[in-house]
């Protein structure tokens, strides 16, 4: 009986629930996230070089990730409804797609369309990682998750790097090992157990296989229990709906947290040049920012149920700023990028998981809202800062970016959990 009832549970649709089977589907895919992130600028340049264009030809690439976020944030009430399996099959054969245009690399149309295809996959990530880990339980799975695409993210210059070292002019099929990522991911999907394919397409009739509770506390109802609901929202747990003023909290402070992570990969160059020092080691230095921010994700994962770490991190990220806009020597700089990438770095899961759990929000909706909010910030803050940082100049830019810091500090966080 207990073989016949796993193997039940194994070609259950509703399988996502499980918060710990679904942690290294999600932590693989996250691989290709943190690659794709990271490679937009060495890509840029590479594919500039090969294309015979000038880079600003393909700077749109870089505003990708954005756009594929908020897409991704207004289609999720559709695309998760029934769970993430279905989308977890279908991106990375979307990656898979846009890494072969860009390999390819023709001509400007079909790169720049196959930046766009990949992004679209490899973004479709994030709005998965923060329907499957909502609540206080699911909080330390999204830093470990961030913190692997952090990881990612500091080997990506290298492999390009490596790549163009041993054979000149071959720096663009460093994306080739971004596929092997999607690969297993794509196989591993399809192990998944999901609603038929023309269930998901269809217009909901039934609601037994949606995701039955929206308060991060999935795992405390029995499938059984969840597929003989009835009519499902009748026999769902009521629950009063967050106020207005804590929701409108919520939406402010995940745009402040995409606000203060994005100008960091912007401005770090900058700020490094302006001591003297040359691009490249420029370029260089500015990873530690990275690396902050993969050892806050991946170790501050266990205090992320303890509420008074919060405050922690986030004045962290407030040093960090003032020692980076403010520093006059190289190290100086360096700790204060690794020091502000520590704060910034468990910010996202925080904010992800305090939205996903707020009452009367159905956690798949509310993933699709945080990528919405995640792309407009990371969109819109950058280029308000840019303004500042162009009339005030770079410090200025990077005590704006500290003022941040203390608005999320002050900002109230859901007092459920």
């Amino acid at each position: 009986m207990r073989k016949l009832g796993r193997a039940t549970r194994n070609q259950d649709p509703l399988v996502y629930l499980d918060m710990k089977r679904m942690a290294p589907v999600t932590g693989m895919f996250a691989v290709a996230c943190g690659f794709y992130l990271t490679m937009a600028g060495s890509a840029m340049a590479i594919l500039a070089r090969d294309l015979g264009k000038p880079v600003a030809a393909l700077a749109l690439i870089g505003s990708m990730y954005g756009i594929a976020l908020i897409m991704h944030g207004v289609a999720a009430p559709f695309t998760l409804r029934y769970g993430p399996v279905w989308l977890l099959r279908f991106a990375p054969m979307l990656v898979i797609i846009g890494l072969m245009l860009l390999v390819w690399c023709p001509n400007l149309g079909v790169v720049l369309a196959g930046a766009m295809i990949a992004a679209i996959g490899t973004a479709s990530s994030s709005v998965i990682n923060a329907a499957t880990f909502p609540g206080s339980e699911g909080v330390s799975y999204l830093s470990v998750i961030a913190g692997i695409a952090s990881a990612t993210s500091i080997a990506t210059t290298v492999i390009f790097a490596a790549f163009e070292r041993a054979v000149p002019g071959s720096g663009r099929f460093a994306l080739v090992l971004m596929m092997i990522p999607s690969v297993v991911m794509l196989v591993w999907a399809w192990r998944l157990p999901a609603v038929p394919l023309g269930v998901f397409l269809a217009k909901p009739t039934n609601p037994a296989f949606v995701r039955p509770i929206a308060n991060g506390e999935n795992m405390g109802v029995s499938h059984s229990t969840e597929r003989n609901s009835g009519s499902g929202a009748s026999a769902q747990p009521t629950r009063s709906k967050a106020s207005r003023a804590i929701v409108l909290a919520q939406v402010a402070r995940v745009v402040l947290i995409a606000g203060v992570e994005y100008p960091f990969y912007a401005w770090s160059v900058e700020k490094i040049t302006s001591l003297g020092e040359p691009l490249a080691v420029g370029s260089a230095v500015a990873t530690a920012f990275a690396i902050g921010m993969a050892l806050g994700r991946i170790f501050g994962a266990p205090l992320l149920k303890n509420r008074h770490s919060i405050p922690v991190f986030l004045m962290l990220g407030i040093t960090g700023s003032v020692l980076t806009g403010y520093g006059s020597n190289l190290w100086v700089v360096t700790g204060g990028l690794l020091i502000a990438g520590i704060g910034v770095s468990c910010l996202f899961p925080i904010g992800a998981s305090d939205f996903s759990s707020l009452p009367g929000i159905a956690a798949h909706k509310a993933s699709g809202a945080v990528m919405v909010l995640s792309g407009v910030g990371g969109l819109v803050t950058p280029l308000v800062l840019g303004v500042l940082l162009a009339a005030l100049g770079i410090e200025a830019g990077f005590a704006l970016i500290a003022t941040l810091f203390v608005l999320l500090l002050v900002i109230p966080r859901p007092t459920h959990e």
